[in-house]
């Protein structure tokens, strides 16, 4: 294609673009809830308890609904590291400050294939961009 009939090309596609009333958060709304429909589907065929939500919000209020009332909800690493006497930071603090030290216990990504037997998995997908 010559030049000249790539820039009419173009110019019809741009005006066919502008012309057309696009609702990019509606497209991006519809294309993740689809998308987490999906993966829903399949971590529930593995056995996690599965929810999608639409936005951060939706997904804090549902987080909180599986939480019951006088829970505790918390990375035992810090107890952990006072069980075995590990002088890292969460020992003074009683969190995880994410440290370097060299001998910290929670240094494991796990990846879970299918949901341990007699474990309680939830997993919250969120159809918002979150970062990256």
């Amino acid at each position: 294609m010559k030049r000249d009939e790539l820039e009419q090309c173009l110019k019809g596609w741009e005006v066919r673009l502008r012309d057309s009333a696009h609702d990019v958060e509606e497209i991006q709304r519809r294309f993740y809830a689809s998308k987490g429909a999906a993966a829903v589907r399949s971590l529930e065929k593995n056995g996690f308890a599965a929810h999608y939500a639409a936005s951060r919000g939706e997904a804090a209020a549902l987080l909180l609904s599986l939480i019951p009332d006088g829970a505790v909800v918390g990375v035992a690493a810090p107890m952990n590291n006072l069980k075995y006497d590990r002088a890292c930071a969460c020992v003074k603090t009683g969190r995880c400050p994410s440290c370097d030290a060299p001998n910290r216990i929670c240094n494991v990504t796990t990846i879970l294939h299918k949901k341990p037997m007699r474990s309680d998995y939830h997993v919250i997908l969120i159809g918002e961009s979150l970062g990256f």
